[in-house]
């Protein structure tokens, strides 16, 4: 059976390449996410949303495993990316996933704090403190101080929205204190602290925290901290009414400030300290400046600030009408705030609907390749079917003419101890008389050499049917009437006429019935397998009229030819 079982094997083989492809749609899938992830580290933002968009059909692309990875850094990119994530509540289904994982704190932590973030978008901010604290509570079990001073940054956050400045000022301490190790954050947590002195009103406390994180800001070369370090200490001194040293540090924050986009709002700031300071001239030109550029700006937030500061200009000139005006402007703007925003949500409602066409686009690809594989696979489970029932055929043949040997080679020593004795009594045996016409002896012999046990199971089998069986069978069974009838007083048309409707299949089971043979030596001589010949013989017995199926086959026909 062993060249079964390696049909077998390469069945499965096959079909496993066929069902390959269907599992995995976007077999490039996992490579993507390993890159998102790498950039979401990286804080190359723009990068990772690129890679992790690109993956259309997550769902069946990954293991559950990978598929949970792709769900945190999904949120986690578009949280970093300034996206709205209220909607991205599939984070729940990972930080489920996670929390049942037992040894992995990192990943546990990461889903529970990006669940916290979409709680808070949602604005359901005891959910997400919960969600944070969670996270913390995973973090505490890794090495990783960055993740650690995120959660509790995030925290301070919550607990400042509530007004819990206390509170929040004690998270950013401990934010501050996990990012030791990275210069960078600590700028970030120490500007966080200061402005919650700001709030506080502990303006003198602010202006320590502020000057401690500009000085690591300058040590590390963080022009990006520096400059939002001085545009803090210029507020906190703007509100001391220290406007001279407010001014110096707002200079040294433009200086260093690389991001254009940022420069209409230094002279807003610009404008509105000039107008603290009573420099009315000073004011109106960055006024100007910044009023020309209103025109393209996007953010609907910066031209209200900046029609506000508009406003309180013309309010001191005494332009009563123009600051009415700019009123007008403001409200129209913010309008324009709530209708962007509420365009927002259905531009999120259109991806989301295209994201879906394009998954039913690959579904619909989908579904015309499972098509081809299941036809494929019916083909295969045929002609896998067809070959394997020839296969057990010719196994069933080759036991068959292995036991046919046997059989003959046991015929033929029972034929070489006997035969001589029974022809010098003269009792030779119709049985052995048809076996010596059927040359078993010689048969046996060819059988027997030793170049027959070399062939494999299909020649074997030619091999024994050439022996066994050439030559006219028909001719074969002329011979064997004539004995039949000399020897046993016109046996073979005393059948024909007792039992005229029979076929000459049946008659030469009967034949050889009347002479002894037994189910094996029947099916040898005739050429038969042994189920066609116990088949025949079940049929016999009722044909010739045999009520008793355990009666012998042979002793029934002598006693109806005799009586007949």
């Amino acid at each position: 059976m062993a060249y079964l079982s390696k049909i077998s094997t390469f069945f499965l083989f096959l079909l496993f390449l066929v069902f390959l492809p269907a599992c995995n749609p976007q077999p490039e899938a996992k490579q993507l996410l390993e890159q998102a992830e790498h950039f979401a580290d990286e804080e190359q933002v723009d990068s990772g949303l690129h890679l992790i968009d690109s993956i259309f059909y997550p769902e069946k692309s990954f293991r559950k495993k990978d598929y949970m990875r792709y769900l945190v850094t999904y949120v986690r990119l578009r949280y970093k990316g300034f996206r709205d994530i209220k909607a991205d509540t599939a984070i729940f289904q990972a930080w489920r996933y996670y929390k049942n994982q037992a040894d992995m704190p990192r990943g546990t932590a990461l889903a529970a704090f990006y669940s916290g973030c979409v709680y808070r978008e949602q604005g359901n901010l005891e959910k997400a403190m919960h969600a944070y604290s969670e996270a913390m509570d995973q973090a505490l079990k890794t090495n990783d101080n960055n993740l650690k001073g995120l959660v509790k940054n995030n925290m301070g956050d919550i607990l400042s929205l509530q007004l819990l400045l206390l509170q929040s000022l004690e998270q950013y301490r401990q934010a501050s204190i996990y990012y030791s190790s990275f210069p960078i954050n600590k700028v970030k947590s120490l500007s966080a602290i200061g402005k919650s002195y700001v709030l506080m009103n502990k303006l003198d406390s602010a202006i320590v925290v502020f000057q401690e994180g500009l000085l690591l800001a300058t040590k590390i070369h963080d022009k990006p901290g520096q400059s939002l370090l001085m545009q803090n200490l210029s507020i906190t001194y703007s509100q001391q009414g220290k406007y001279s040293q407010a001014l110096s540090f707002l200079k040294k924050s433009y200086a260093l400030n690389v991001d254009s986009a940022q420069i209409p709002r230094y002279w807003l700031n610009f404008g509105d300290l000039y107008s603290q300071m009573g420099y009315m001239d000073s004011a109106r030109f960055y006024y100007g400046k910044v009023k020309q550029k209103s025109e393209t700006l996007e953010d609907g937030y910066f031209k209200l600030s900046i029609l506000h500061s508009l406003g309180r200009m013309e309010h001191k000139d005494g332009n009563y009408k123009q600051e009415a005006a700019l009123k007008d402007a403001e409200i129209d703007v913010y309008k324009g705030i709530i209708d962007q925003n509420n365009a927002n949500r259905v531009l999120d409602v259109m991806q989301k609907y295209n994201f879906e066409l394009l998954k039913n686009s690959h579904q619909k690809e989908a579904t015309r390749y499972l098509i081809w594989v299941v036809c494929l696979l019916c083909v295969i489970i045929v002609v896998g079917a067809v070959f394997f029932r020839y296969a057990i055929r010719r196994h069933k043949m080759e036991i068959e003419t292995k036991d046919k040997i046997a059989m003959l080679t046991k015929i033929a020593i029972e034929m070489e101890h006997s035969h001589k004795q029974r022809l010098a009594a003269k009792e030779q045996s119709l049985r052995d008389l048809l076996l010596w016409k059927f040359d078993v002896v010689t048969k046996s012999a060819l059988l027997q050499n030793g170049e027959t046990e070399k062939l494999n199971a299909s020649q074997l089998i030619k091999k024994f049917h050439k022996i066994v069986y050439d030559g006219n069978e028909e001719d074969l069974w002329d011979n064997i009437v004539s004995l039949i009838n000399l020897t046993e007083d016109n046996l073979w048309a005393r059948l024909r006429f007792e039992f005229p409707n029979l076929s000459n299949e049946e008659y030469r089971i009967c034949v050889l019935s009347y002479a002894g043979m037994n189910i094996k030596e029947t099916s040898i001589i005739l050429h038969m397998s042994e189920r066609s010949v116990q088949t025949y013989r079940t049929r016999l017995r009722q044909k010739i009229g045999m009520n008793d199926s355990k009666s012998d086959m042979g002793l029934f026909l002598k006693q109806r030819l005799t009586r007949g």
